[in-house]
């Protein structure tokens, strides 16, 4: 994958907001639209990283559901654009493909898949998101938006089972997590503040990679935004070592008082 924040510069312009933080809880928030932009590659994507924390957004060309390895000029990375700008008729990010021209990305039609009762082989444009438990703890809530410029249609969500791996996997090794779900009004979809679907990431220490996918019923599907909710509730370390030593201290003030009552009787 690629490194940080660095990679960005040279392409797609993405913007943060909202960064809070407790001794318990992050939230950070991804948002894509702000300008037209061509950036990464289908090998490396785009690396998010916001206060220590990072995520990576994959284009990926999918051939009956396997993942090409060598997919050539199908995909090769990721657009950007803005409502409005253009002629553009929705606002996030999405695949690039060569084929579908470049700026200003009116021709490109970002998510999307092929109709297997009209075409074969049945072929999808893809994003995948890399969650890393290095970057992003397990238990955060991952909150999307999506965006709509063609017509108002569904897509499918699939996850993976946490592993080791950072090569991304074919969607009969996913769980489909969430199916025919509704993007919402075409040409801008739904309120930013209304996303269609979360996931809560579960890596541990010996599986730390886990991998979403998105994938369209029709075209021009953008991923606009990405909020992430860290853990909430769950002590810092130091909080259980205060808590030990009160219990101590606790034991330690029966124990006297014990004493001093078997002395006294």
């Amino acid at each position: 994958m690629i490194g940080t924040l660095k990679a960005l510069a040279i392409g797609c312009a993405m913007s943060v907001a909202g960064m809070a933080a407790t001794c318990t809880t992050t939230t950070w928030t991804f948002s894509a639209g702000s300008g037209g932009a061509q950036c990464g590659s289908e090998n490396t994507g785009v690396t998010f990283t916001q206060g220590g924390e990072s995520i990576t957004i994959l284009p990926e060309f999918l051939i009956n559901g396997v993942v090409q390895t060598s997919p050539g000029s199908a995909v090769n990375g990721l657009f950007e654009v803005g409502k409005g700008q253009n002629g553009n008729l929705a606002s996030g990010i999405g695949p690039f493909v060569a084929s579908q021209g470049g700026s200003p990305y009116t021709g490109q039609q970002g998510i999307q898949d092929v109709d297997a009762t009209r075409f074969t082989p049945l072929y999808d444009t893809m994003l995948y998101i890399e969650v890393n438990q290095a970057t992003i703890p397990s238990g955060t809530t991952l909150s999307f938006v999506m965006q709509e410029g063609d017509v108002a249609d569904n897509f499918n969500v699939y996850t993976s089972t946490p592993g080791s791996s950072t090569t991304v996997p074919n969607l009969s090794s996913m769980t489909e997590k969430y199916t025919n779900l509704s993007v919402g009004t075409m040409n801008g979809g739904v309120s930013l503040s209304s996303p269609q679907f979360s996931i809560v990431t579960n890596t541990t220490s010996a599986n730390p990679i886990e991998f979403i996918a998105i994938e369209a019923d029709c075209t021009y599907l953008l991923l606009n935004q990405i909020t992430a909710t860290g853990p909430s509730g769950v002590p810092e370390p130091r909080f259980y070592g205060l808590m030990l030593a009160g219990f101590l201290g606790l034991a330690g003030m029966l124990y006297q008082k014990r004493r001093a009552a078997q002395a006294n009787a």
